[in-house]
């Protein structure tokens, strides 16, 4: 699906989207690929299905740098390396990404889960726990003018922990 939008300028701007599905398992209808194709177009892409509500934005945040691109995780890969074509602060720049797949194995959400964060200024990192289904990813690296803060860690919350605290250095 492809939605028209006010022109905005495509090196300064990002999209935030949030979604709705019914349904009892995870299949190609459950993630949505969002990504700026033009200054006046906003493409959403399922692999199937439709009845979806979504929530988007295309945010403008004068300033910035905003660099984006699409990659696809391999069926059996469960994980890919990108690299940012200009290398950015990781002080002040912060990765947003969506992606769309296949069904794969309904019940393998490890296959649908993905996980990606800035692993050097010129380089994004994407993974998964299982392998089994491609998955089209569309990324966005948003670089703060400066001045601005971005503080990026991985943690990690054990299985029967409802909650954990993160201490920020």
């Amino acid at each position: 699906t492809n939605q028209a939008i006010t022109a905005v300028n495509l090196a300064e701007s990002f999209v935030l989207v949030s979604r709705e599905r019914s349904g009892t398992g995870f299949s190609s209808d459950d993630f949505l690929r969002t990504r700026l194709t033009s200054t006046t177009n906003l493409e959403m892409a399922l692999n199937a299905g439709s009845g979806n509500t979504n929530a988007w934005q295309v945010v403008t945040f004068a300033g910035s740098l905003v660099q984006r691109n699409i990659v696809t995780l391999a069926s059996g890969s469960a994980s890919t390396t990108v690299a940012i074509p200009t290398p950015v602060d990781t002080t002040r720049s912060f990765l947003l990404f969506s992606y769309n797949s296949g069904t794969g194995t309904a019940a393998n959400i490890g296959q649908k889960m993905l996980r990606g964060w800035l692993s050097h200024g010129n380089e994004i990192t994407f993974q998964r726990n299982n392998t089994g289904v491609a998955t089209a990813i569309a990324w966005e690296v948003v670089q703060l003018p400066v001045g601005n803060t971005v503080i990026e860690a991985l943690s990690s919350q054990a299985a029967a922990a409802a909650t954990s605290d993160v201490t920020f250095a």
